[in-house]
């Protein structure tokens, strides 16, 4: 739970180095954390990578002195960036998986892909093909399975790359990056798997510009005419995605680079009346 001075004691043990970058945590209360997971972290280990994921969590209960285990609820691809979502509580973990489950958590990405506005089918749509997993590779599905769903919109284009906002509406292993690939023929930069386009000079070679920009869940107050509301979180834009962005000439919108929390999709303007505190303002 946040407590008086919380804000003023991370800006003090921020210094330390190891796992953690600078802004390793974007949002904390007392039922959720809100991590900004670095590319190249596993969130959802087999054996192999345990430790690693154990060693991450457990710097950030350490660094930020929270009390009790942090649960993962749900996954991101280990070259994937941005929002992980994390309960507090056993309990607050069964609720945000039934969150998950009835599709009332909002998932949103943004993507630096290989395509120019003329070659997307418009400036918005939804891709759902369903897909299966073989070893650890994904492919089409049959017309039998489970249809998996990623709504698109083109944000903005220049120099043979377009920038794209996701809407992750299934949860599936690669579905993102197959269905951009594959399916939309925009493979994102920075693709090994399902892509083989040739890499851009001011982009880092081992970085796939996948970024979790937004994740958003339903929340209830203890008082007050509307009890229920959507509790939003979003990440800064990361500074390679920036780099990039302002290299070729994509201009990205103060919102998307600073980050923010957000009520029922409007900006929370006055944090110190929540139960919450966010994080990148104290760094």
């Amino acid at each position: 739970m946040t407590r008086p001075g919380f804000a003023a004691l991370v800006r003090k043990t921020r210094q330390s180095t190891g796992l953690l970058p600078r802004s390793d945590v974007l949002y904390i209360d007392k039922r959720v954390v809100v991590i900004n997971k670095p590319p190249g972290l596993v969130s959802q280990a087999s054996s192999k990578e345990d430790d690693q994921l154990k060693k991450f969590l457990c710097e950030i209960q350490t660094r930020h002195k929270l009390d009790g285990p942090l649960f993962p609820v749900h996954r991101l691809d280990k070259p994937t960036s941005g929002c992980l979502l994390l309960a507090r509580s056993t309990d607050m973990a069964r609720d945000l998986s039934r969150q998950f489950q009835q599709r009332k958590i909002d998932k949103q990405y943004f993507a630096l892909v290989h395509s120019t506005p003329q070659a997307l089918p418009g400036t918005s749509g939804v891709i759902s093909q369903a897909l299966q997993l073989r070893d650890g590779y994904v492919s089409k599905g049959q017309a039998s399975d489970p249809a998996c769903i990623t709504g698109w919109e083109l944000v903005a284009s220049a120099n043979k790359l377009s920038l794209l906002r996701l809407n992750l509406l299934t949860g599936h292993k690669h579905q993102i990056r197959f269905h951009l690939a594959k399916v939309l023929n925009a493979p994102i930069l920075g693709e090994r798997l399902y892509s083989q386009m040739a890499p851009i000079r001011c982009a880092p070679k081992d970085r796939l510009f996948l970024h979790s920009s937004y994740v958003a869940m339903e929340r209830f107050k203890s008082a007050g005419p509307n009890k229920r509301y959507k509790l939003g979180i979003r990440s800064p834009m990361p500074p390679e995605f920036f780099k990039v962005c302002s290299h070729i000439g994509i201009d990205i919108s103060p919102e998307n680079r600073r980050g923010g929390v957000f009520i029922d999709d409007l900006p929370a303007e006055d944090m110190e009346n929540m139960d919450g505190v966010w994080m990148p303002r104290d760094m």
